[in-house]
């Protein structure tokens, strides 16, 4: 690797959650990296073993896997790697290893030759006397002098003892690096320009504790060095550290302890970019927890778009000098993958990006702007994929339904409620001999059986469980299995065999019809096959709406066409899609198709009409809508958007027919000179059941002429 190649790198502490603050900075850490051509690595900092939480390091990669900013090298949940069985993820690079824990010999070998220049040297204070230097610091206004303090204490020859000998010494000395001295020097930040420090008024710190960890000046002193970091990209809060660091790197490495070792772009300091704080909706402090959530996985789970919230990110400090905000557009919905859509957006980022459009100012969050960047993204969505992203946000978000939320992988079974399993067969089968005792007859139950139910009982509670209680099995429409054949292995697109151990809840509907010529025995009976699901999990990359059909085909079975009931179900998201901010608004607006209930009379009045001139008014233009729904333009609409209800044509098809309702209705109150308010408000309130909801249009382009009638009839 040449000298002048631009590197980077994030370093974060395993210690909790992904926080906003460091989201922003790993993203403009990437930007940085692509906008040189470069770099950037993500190194684990887990030398405080005091706050050390091993399991808090999966979830933060994995949040920042979902907003898009994995690293080109270092602590990845990327299985290319090579595996650390401690934390459950991977290292890459040829720098590593990546996390700091196991690099204590180095660090224990560079702390060695600091101590061999005498730019190093151990303190034995007890916490008494560090307690009362610090009193009398507030006296008299100086830096502690902790050299010669200790010198009073210890001799010469204690001081500079060897690492493997301090760390054995039973008075749990720590290392302090030698800064003090009369000297004034000038450091430069990449943002904040120059700075002078008067390092007499500083004080000598730790860099190796009593325990044998390095704290964070040591460590990136050795590894920023030895891992070529050319840029070191962190918040404000370090830029106090600043000629801390740039003395260290000028004492150790500037003298060229090892001589074989490149520079940094020819120097022997990195540069330093320190970024300002990000700041709560109110007031003038750093944004922390009584500011609102700060933790980006609870932005993820609540239903705001990796998308929306890089785009919001980046503007945190940032201004491309123009009036673009958004820097995707709607054909990136269309044509790419969220993946695809997070790097497109990245490399949209970088090409307006520059140091030079960094603010120096502390940038303010702002809920309502973080709101609008994902409610323009929503619209942009195909439904398809916006049905798909809010109903995993549902079910992640159900107290009622236990998932994996780390994971975000949902079963074939968690989308059962597209399916109106009311009027379908289900096939079942079980994991254990135990449910042969029922009858001989057999279901498909899942993993995580109650064992004190029966599989039928099973089989209700999961359905039940899985999709919050929309959909309940009529025993009836249940085909019992007659026989049970076990296949010692089943390979479902090489993801491995049913090793007899384990067992997941699958299954699936079928059309009223006999059941599929291939399952039976030569005796005529039917077998049961095995599947596990481990193996056939859905995720955003794999899933598409027409699961049942595409499944269906996929393993020779009767296609599973979607009724008009799920149709209409749907189509309701469209109202939501345009409307909401974030995904756990779901329902919202198509609450009024999916959750009617019926308005009062009250609610139908309109103004300063009366009830009874309401109700005459609705009745009136209800016959109207009704007779519409012969029109022979809205019947050919409604075909086409039921025909083509999966295709790219779905959101034009939609607004067609809503706006041919909306003419010809316009067009009868115009001919007969009605008020629009005295028809429209009983007639939306009527469709709706809501008082504020999408227009009558819109529902009545969803709704079906039998549903509409009986919505209309206000009996």
């Amino acid at each position: 690797m040449s000298s002048n190649t631009f590197r980077t790198r994030q370093a974060p502490s395993p210690t909790g959650y992904l926080h906003l603050g460091t989201a922003r900075t790993v993203l403009f850490t990437k930007l940085l990296s692509v906008v040189n051509s470069g770099s950037w690595f993500l190194r684990l900092e887990d030398t405080d073993r005091n706050r050390l939480n091993s399991g808090a390091v999966v979830p933060l990669l994995s949040a920042l896997q979902a907003l898009g900013l994995d690293p080109d090298e270092g602590v990845t949940l990327d299985q290319n790697g090579q595996k650390d069985e401690f934390y459950g993820i991977y290292q890459k690079g040829e720098f590593g290893p990546y996390i700091q824990s196991e690099r204590l010999p180095i660090y224990h070998k560079h702390a060695q030759n600091l101590i061999d220049q005498k730019l190093a040297y151990w303190v034995y204070l007890s916490e008494e006397e560090r307690n009362e230097l610090q009193e009398i610091k507030k006296i008299d206004k100086k830096p502690i002098n902790y050299f010669l303090r200790n010198l009073e204490k210890v001799t010469e020859a204690e001081i500079y003892k060897s690492v493997s000998e301090g760390l054995k010494d039973e008075r749990k000395p720590v290392l302090r690096y030698r800064l003090q001295r009369k000297e004034v020097i000038e450091c430069h930040d990449q943002l904040l320009g120059k700075s002078s420090f008067d390092l007499s008024l500083e004080e000598d710190f730790t860099i190796l504790k009593s325990d044998g960890f390095p704290t964070y000046h040591l460590a990136h002193l050795v590894d920023d060095f030895l891992m070529k970091t050319s840029l070191v990209i962190r918040a404000q809060e370090w830029f106090s550290s600043l000629p801390k660091h740039v003395v260290m790197f000028q004492d150790y490495w500037g003298k060229q302890i090892e001589t074989e070792m490149e520079s940094l772009n020819g120097k022997n300091v990195p540069d330093y970019l320190h970024l300002p704080f990000v700041l709560g909706e109110t007031g003038n402090k750093k944004m922390s927890k009584r500011d609102g959530n700060v933790n980006m996985q609870d932005y993820l789970d609540k239903g705001y778009l990796p998308e929306a919230l890089v785009n919001y990110l980046a503007f945190l400090g940032w201004n491309p000098g123009t009036e673009k905000e958004l820097y995707l557009d709607k054909s990136d919905f269309q044509i790419l993958d969220q993946k695809a859509r997070l790097q497109k957006l990245i490399s949209n980022l970088a090409t307006d990006f520059s140091l030079s459009k960094l603010s120096k100012s502390a940038a303010r969050f702002s809920t309502q702007k973080l709101d609008w960047f994902n409610r323009e993204y929503l619209k942009m969505m195909t439904l398809e994929e916006f049905s798909l992203l809010a109903n995993q946000n549902r079910l992640l978000n159900s107290p009622d339904i236990n998932l994996d939320k780390s994971s975000k992988r949902f079963r074939v079974g968690d989308y059962a409620f597209l399916a109106d399993l009311e009027t379908q067969k289900v096939f079942a089968c079980d994991d254990g001999p135990d449910w042969r005792s029922f009858g001989g007859n057999y279901y498909l139950v899942g993993g995580g059986r109650e064992p004190n139910q029966s599989p039928i009982e099973n089989l209700h509670r999961e359905i039940q469980e899985e999709t919050e209680g929309r959909i309940s099995l009529n025993e009836e429409k249940i085909q019992k299995m007659g026989t049970f054949k076990t296949l010692e292995s089943f390979d479902y697109a090489g993801e491995g065999h049913y090793d007899g151990k384990e067992f997941h809840l699958y299954f699936y509907p079928l059309k009223e019809a006999e059941l599929p010529p291939f399952l039976l025995q030569d005796n005529g009976s039917y077998e049961t096959y095995w599947i596990k699901i481990q193996d056939f999990v859905i995720d955003h990359d794999y899933f598409k709406f027409p699961l049942w059909k595409n499944f269906c085909e996929q393993n020779n079975l009767p296609l599973f066409e979607p009724n008009l009931v799920i149709k209409q179900q749907y189509l309701a998201w469209f109202l939501d899609k345009n409307r909401i901010a974030v995904l756990s608004e779901l329902g919202l607006e198509s609450g009024c198709i999916l959750d009617y209930t019926k308005p009062s009379c009250e609610e139908i009045k309109w103004k300063k009409s009366s009830i009874e001139e309401s109700l005459e008014n609705l009745k009136e233009i209800g016959e109207v809508i009704l007779n519409l729904y012969s029109d022979s333009e809205i019947v050919a609409a409604q075909k086409t958007l039921y025909d083509e209800i999966f295709s790219n044509n779905l959101e034009k098809n939609f607004s067609s027919l809503t706006e041919l309702w909306e003419l010809k209705i316009k067009a009868w109150l115009t001919e007969n000179d009605k008020k629009t308010g005295d028809y429209l408000w009983p007639l939306r309130v009527t469709l709706s059941g809501k008082q504020k909801s999408p227009s009558p249009f819109e529902l009545l382009a969803i709704l079906d002429k039998e549903e509409a009638g009986k919505r209309i009839v206000n009996e």
